[in-house]
């Protein structure tokens, strides 16, 4: 009897994890995963600095899902059928521990990203999974309940030539332009018109790049005129801001801030634990306690010296002004 045949399309960290799993839960099926460029899993290798931050020590699902912008509800029945519990198990049981750091990220205890690497090209090769790199999937056809998959070979194979397969998982990754997703497109699938995410902000001529390399934290990120607003640690670079809060604003306001076309305002909240009631009491205390001195001395707040220099400055607040 002839094997069934799935084809994984997409050598990534999504595409690997799918083979080496579909081959070790069924030994009678043959595995192939394509990957159109000649580099394996090349974003785990980057990703998390060249650490490769595996996972979030967050155990409750449906507080998981909350910090994905989009997909809530197909993301929650996921993470029902395999956990980060589920996920720590896997790459424990393969002698691969995580440690978790203080902002919840978890890392392979190596703290390089080729340990993870290295366990699923080890778990790839023990199952036997096909791997055939410049291998471009540039259609799909169903005929008789089988997947007919034209594709292109870079090399000395180099040419279009038919796989057959019994099932099919797409995991390309992301795209910037929808075109490249017409193939799966064409077997009647919707493809919701992909945008950026997970961006900068690039703030040309403003004053605040004088502070590069600066980062505070907590920074409250938001976009005026709507509900989009993140937290998290901010980073002043060369070019405008960075950082966490920066990221998961551009991810959360993906969408709005396409439509804009990408020139909007951001309102940034240095401290965002405190109210403004609670703010100037606090100030009236200090103004009490520390007696005469000037606002340019000391950052009351812990915010980095630099930065409150800044907001003085913006406030038209002079340096020899004192606090009482």
């Amino acid at each position: 009897m002839k094997k069934q045949q799935i084809v994984i399309i997409g050598g990534g960290a999504a595409g690997f994890f799918t083979a080496v799993n579909a081959a070790r839960i069924n030994l009678q099926a043959e595995i192939i995963l394509l990957e159109k460029s000649n580099k394996l899993l090349s974003k785990v290798r980057v990703s998390g600095g060249g650490r490769c931050n595996v996972t979030h020590a967050c155990f409750d699902n449906a507080e998981l899902v909350k910090n994905y912008p989009r997909g809530g509800k197909e993301l929650r029945q996921a993470f029902s059928r395999f956990s980060v519990n589920d996920t720590i198990r896997w790459f424990e049981e393969r002698g691969v521990e995580l440690h978790t750091e203080n902002d919840g990220r978890m890392f392979p205890v190596t703290n390089n990203s080729q340990t993870i690497i290295d366990c699923l090209l080890h778990e790839a090769e023990q199952y036997k999974v096909r791997i055939r790199t410049g291998c471009e999937v540039t259609g799909i056809e169903k005929v008789n309940n089988k997947f007919n998959l034209l594709v292109s070979l870079s090399g000395d194979e180099g040419g279009e030539h038919t796989l057959t397969a019994d099932n099919i998982l797409v995991a390309c990754g992301g795209h910037p332009k929808s075109a490249a997703y017409d193939f799966i497109r064409k077997t009647g699938h919707t493809i919701v018109e992909p945008v950026p995410s997970l961006f900068t902000f690039n703030m040309p001529g403003n004053k605040i790049t004088q502070l590069m390399g600066l980062s505070s934290e907590p920074v409250l990120v938001r976009i005026p005129g709507t509900k989009e607003g993140q937290e998290g640690a901010l980073l002043i670079t060369h070019w405008g801001m960075s950082g966490p809060a920066v990221l998961k604003t551009s991810a959360w306001a993906a969408r709005t801030l396409y439509d804009t076309g990408y020139k909007f305002d951001a309102r940034l909240s240095w401290l965002p634990k405190m109210k403004e009631e609670e703010l100037r009491d606090f100030l009236s205390g200090l103004r009490e306690q520390e007696g005469p001195k000037q606002v340019a001395s000391f950052s009351p707040f812990h915010l980095p010296r630099r930065l409150w220099e800044f907001l003085l400055q913006k406030s038209g607040i002079e340096r020899t002004i004192l606090t009482r």
